[in-house]
């Protein structure tokens, strides 16, 4: 048995789920411009309001291990329950 990672079973199954993939994507971003409409850009003279706080290294430190603390939970699920390997 080979210990090779393979990602689908022949190229013909990974180009199909390739597509697949492509597809579900452009309808949701389809739907999500027909919903919220196309993406507007700011004029180049106009300044954008000032944010009402900024970057300070608490908050950062808070973002950092919140996202860390959720990798690691994914990837816990993904091992325990999925028994997914890398």
């Amino acid at each position: 048995m080979s210990s090779a990672v393979r990602l689908a079973p022949s190229v013909a199954h990974g180009l199909r789920r390739l597509a697949l993939i492509l597809v579900v994507s452009g309808v949701i971003t389809a739907a999500t411009i027909l919903i919220a409409g196309a993406p507007v850009l700011p004029k180049a003279g106009e300044k954008q309001p000032d944010p009402p706080y900024g970057p300070t290294v608490p908050f950062g430190l808070v973002q950092f291990f919140g996202q860390a603390a959720i990798l690691a939970g994914g990837v816990y699920v993904a091992r325990r329950w999925f028994k997914i390997r890398l």
